[in-house]
């Protein structure tokens, strides 16, 4: 499975775990253009099904596909948490400037090891266009 080996080679999200509860938590990806000049910031959008009464968190790390964390993002890991009642958080990624007139490249980001609720939604993936009007 690709999210275990990213998990691994990661050294962050050390069990693969989708954790415990009835409130499930899924994510969506992104797609952006970086900038020639200056940093973009980009938003993985993590959403649970249904408020909950308790304080949820999720594991959360990027990894490269085709993109390369540090030449073309800023990789990001940590916890995310979601205070009771709060339905939707979000997962910035710093998009580097890039001389690039076109293509695309792409990252993912991995959920794991929740507690408060269950992940649906293991990976989703962000897309980074190069060049002018590419992109949302």
């Amino acid at each position: 499975m690709a999210t275990a080996i990213h998990q691994a080679e990661l050294g962050l999200i050390t069990t693969l775990g989708t954790g415990t509860g009835t409130t499930t938590i899924t994510a969506a990806g992104f797609s952006a253009t970086a900038g020639t000049t200056d940093t973009t910031t980009a938003n993985f959008v993590v959403n649970l099904s249904a408020p909950s009464n308790s304080t949820v968190t999720v594991e959360y790390a990027t990894v490269d596909d085709t993109a390369v964390a540090g030449t073309d993002y800023q990789t990001t890991r940590g916890i995310l948490t979601f205070a009771p009642g709060v339905t939707s958080e979000l997962v910035p990624i710093t998009i580097l400037p890039s001389t690039a007139t076109s293509g695309q490249k792409t990252l993912t980001l991995l959920l794991a090891n929740a507690s408060g609720a269950t992940v649906m939604t293991t990976s989703t993936t962000g897309t980074i266009n190069f060049g002018t009007g590419m992109g949302t």
